[in-house]
């Protein structure tokens, strides 16, 4: 289960972008790299959220489709958009982290929990499959699966399982 499951503001999936070019970085929402855009809106519905910003020449909308409540989960779709007249190079990184059987357990020992982490890059599929071990039967077996697609994709896709701030 991903940590935006249990507490939505303080860990969800982040999406960063950056101009390959300068180095610049910001994300598709205003957390986690608190960057000015010229231009930022949200609107929330019952089922999605869309986030909308411009930080230059290039706009960014993210839609997050809220799966029922029995599957758990979400699909963010990420359309970035170059009004400028010079192409832009752009990186994305697309994070997640999952959390203990108890949010308590996660808080107080992060470090331990992850020793029950397993993640399986899936390449064909362009996915990251991550489970937590179960340290006792009583609790329910929970799965990841993090991915993306781009047909414009110049580099690929590459899966780090590294804290974020050894990514960035």
């Amino acid at each position: 289960m991903a940590k935006g499951s249990f507490i939505q503001f303080l860990w969800p999936i982040y999406i960063y972008k950056g101009f390959k070019k300068n180095n610049k970085l910001w994300s598709t929402t205003y957390a986690p790299t608190y960057e000015e855009p010229d231009s930022y809106k949200v609107e929330f519905s019952t089922y999605k959220a869309n986030f909308y910003r411009k930080d230059g020449d290039i706009e960014t909308k993210m839609d997050v489709f809220l799966l029922p409540e029995e599957l758990g989960g979400e699909i963010r779709k990420v359309q970035l958009t170059n009004n400028g007249e010079e192409e832009a190079l752009l990186e994305t990184i697309s994070y997640f982290e999952i959390v203990g059987e108890r949010l308590e357990s996660d808080l107080a020992h992060p470090a331990f929990n992850n020793l029950f982490i397993r993640t399986e890059a899936l390449e064909e599929q362009e996915g990251l499959l991550a489970h937590r071990r179960k340290r006792s039967e009583d609790i329910q077996d929970n799965w990841i699966l993090h991915g993306g697609s781009n047909p414009l994709m110049v580099m690929g896709i590459d899966f780090n399982t590294k804290p974020i701030e050894e990514i960035l």
